[in-house]
This record gives C-alpha cells, sequence and structure tokens, in this order.
C-alpha cells in the first residue's frame, strides 16, 4: 500500500498551483501518457481483482509514485515533471491537488546504486545460459518462473512486444507468426475529487507507435493492437516449441473471447508476474548489477536476425517504421555465437560458390587432402 505523507500538509500552508506553460503537442502526449501509466499502476495497487477496479484520486498516484523503490532516478524525474504538468494544466485549486502539487516538489532523485542504469538492451550468450538455469531452478516450486522463461524464449524467437500477443496469430502449417504492429490508445487521464472509477477506452486520445523503450517498472497502458500486420517466421526446434508453449500458457490466462478492458486487465497481471520473476532471478544471480526484462530479448532478437538478415529485413521483423526506431536495441555484433556461426558459413559457402578461398578451405588444405572431415554446412 501507498505511504499516506499527503494527509499530513497543512492545507492553511498550502501555495496555489501555477498555471502552465505553452509545450508541443508531442510534449503534451508524453506528458498525458505517463500520468495515464501513474492512474493505472494506482488502480492496479488497490484492486482485489482486475474486473473490480479499486477508484483512485491524485494523491493516491503521488504517493504511489513516491513510495516506488523500482524506478530508476531518471524514470521518477520524468514521471513527476509529467504530474506537474498534468496539475497546472487542469488548474485545479481544491486540496488534494494543491497537496499532491506539494508533495511533487520533496521528491529527491539521488540514483539508486543498486538499479542505476543497468538494463540492458541484448543480453550476452553466458548471462542468457545463467538466467535460463537460475529460473529452470525457480520453476521447481513457481510457475511464474516457467512462464517467463518461456515468454522470454518466444520473444527471442519472434521479437514480437508483450502487449502485441494479444492479437498474434500462429500459424502452424508455415510456422508463421502474425503480428499486428501495437497502436498506443490512452484515455486522457481524469483524477476527480473523491475518487473514480477508471473509464473504458475511448475520449480524446492519440494513436501511435508504441515506444520502444521498456522504462524501469512502466506499467502497459491500454492499447489497442491494430497497427500494421508483419509476419515473423519462426525456426523448427526449440523457437517453435517455446513459441507454442507461450501461445498456451497465454491464451489460457487472457480469454480469447472476454471483453478488451477484461483482456487488458489479465495481460497486465500475467505481464507483471512474469515482469517479477525475472527481476528474482536477475537479483540471485547478479544481486542488482544486472536486470533483463522482456524487452532486453527482442532488443536480442533484432541483434540476431541484424547478423543473419541485416538491418533492413530486421527492421521489418521488429515492426519499426523509421531508421532511428531500433537503435535502443542490440546491433549484429552483439548476436549470439551461433547465429555469428551460420553468418560466417553462409559468407564461406557464397565465396566458394565463386570459387574464392575461404577459411574453412585454408583449413582443409592444412589437415590434407582427403581429410576424414567435412566442413559443417
Amino acid at each position: 500500500m501507498a505511504h499516506t505523507a499527503g494527509a499530513a500538509l497543512d492545507a492553511g500552508n498550502l501555495p496555489a498551483i501555477p498555471p502552465s506553460t505553452p509545450i508541443t503537442a508531442s510534449s503534451r502526449q508524453k506528458y498525458l501518457d505517463r500520468v495515464k501509466f501513474l492512474e493505472g499502476y494506482a488502480v492496479r495497487q488497490r484492486s482485489s481483482t482486475p474486473e473490480d477496479p479499486a477508484f483512485v484520486t491524485i494523491l493516491d498516484a503521488v504517493n504511489d509514485l513516491l513510495a516506488r523503490t523500482d524506478l530508476s532516478a531518471a524514470s521518477k524525474l520524468s514521471y513527476r515533471n509529467a504530474m506537474v504538468w498534468y496539475l497546472r494544466e487542469q488548474g485545479d485549486q481544491a486540496l488534494e491537488f494543491r497537496q499532491a502539487y506539494a508533495l511533487l516538489q520533496t521528491m529527491s532523485f539521488a540514483k539508486d546504486p543498486d538499479r542505476a542504469s543497468n538494463r540492458k538492451r541484448s543480453i550476452p550468450e553466458a548471462d542468457y545460459e545463467a538466467l535460463t538455469e537460475q529460473l529452470n531452478e525457480m520453476a521447481a516450486s513457481s510457475d511464474w518462473a516457467v512462464r517467463a522463461l518461456v515468454w522470454a524464449n518466444a520473444t527471442l524467437a519472434t521479437g514480437a512486444r508483450p502487449i502485441e500477443w494479444l492479437a498474434a496469430t500462429w500459424d502452424s502449417s508455415k510456422s508463421v507468426l502474425t503480428i499486428q504492429t501495437a497502436k498506443q490508445h490512452l484515455s486522457p487521464p481524469d483524477f476527480r475529487r473523491g475518487g473514480r472509477a477508471p473509464q473504458e477506452e475511448g475520449g480524446e486520445g492519440a494513436d501511435q507507435e508504441v515506444p520502444d523503450i521498456d522504462e524501469e517498472g512502466a506499467i502497459e497502458p491500454p492499447l489497442r493492437v491494430e497497427g500494421p500486420e508483419r509476419m515473423v517466421p519462426v525456426a523448427q526446434g526449440l523457437d517453435r516449441l517455446m513459441v507454442e508453449q507461450h501461445l498456451t500458457f497465454f491464451n489460457a490466462a487472457i480469454p480469447l473471447g472476454a471483453i478488451p478492458a477484461e483482456r487488458e486487465a489479465h495481460f497486465t497481471r500475467y505481464h507483471d508476474q512474469c515482469r517479477q520473476a525475472l527481476r528474482i532471478a536477475c537479483d540471485r544471480l547478479w544481486k542488482g548489477s544486472k536486470s533483463y526484462t522482456l524487452y532486453t530479448f527482442r532488443g536480442q532478437f533484432q541483434a540476431n536476425q541484424r547478423a543473419r538478415h541485416g538491418i533492413a529485413a530486421t527492421r521489418e521483423l521488429m515492426g519499426h517504421s523509421g531508421r532511428v526506431s531500433g537503435r535502443s536495441y542490440g546491433k549484429g555484433n552483439q548476436a549470439f555465437r551461433s547465429i555469428k556461426g551460420e553468418r560466417l558459413r553462409s559468407s564461406d559457402r557464397q565465396q566458394h560458390d565463386r570459387g574464392e578461398s575461404t577459411g574453412a578451405d585454408a583449413f582443409d588444405r592444412e589437415a590434407g587432402e582427403g581429410a576424414a572431415f567435412d566442413v559443417a554446412p
């Protein structure tokens, strides 16, 4: 539960909230989105079930932000600035709004040495193997560790954003996952004095491509997944097994026939539990010095695909619409060793077909004519 520092503020000494200053349309939307994240987090903190959302006030959201320890200093600052702007923009001088504004002025942003800037955009193969082993150990007593491990590997096989699994379809005959690129649609925050029930999706808002940065502790917003489709081929073997197993777990926990609001609520719980399992595994292994998320595995998918297919083809598989979209993810030189080996062998074969000397040919010559082994295909 969030602390109640807001209640201790002396109402008589609270200054008025100053008016907001003009900002760009894109900055306005970013601020609204962040405030909506905080509102959704406050609702979930106080709801016993996703189907029965709690009433929350703006003080609830601010107190929760003050109490959170899972956010980096930079993330906390971005949420704080968004809420300050929102309070100024509303122009509401009611007591709880002025209390919330005063609390935001007290926030400090000292870096947490255990978690500051330790989230990665790709995962070294040795860390991937260690994390897999740790989650397997945890799986003996935690179903969520199993689900987290399967989801991470399904992301590594497909590059799908977490929210995109809500509308993903699987063609088992072709081993292809069809993904609709997520489009964000947030209804504006609407804190009201005395509490409020969360509104259904709708009203004002904006459709935009979901950001490719998984902020520390950020909460998935209500979303419509209705962007352009992309088709991602999935390799036979472990990749296909992980994708099919993840879809089995995912669709059992998030009923396809439920209304969108209920599916989003079930998704949030499932996502949060898997993310928590990953965090626990990382803490046990690296004591806070390293932290990997589902988005890390999306980043590693990009690194692997860049090593295989190059930048342009990978952009399509990732669902990126612009040149800068993939900069937060893994690079081709961060691909797993086995992927780099595939590319080297492919390059050798192409040179061999052109009659050029390759590293493998030289190895054959060193071993002598008629050596009793073949170069790996």
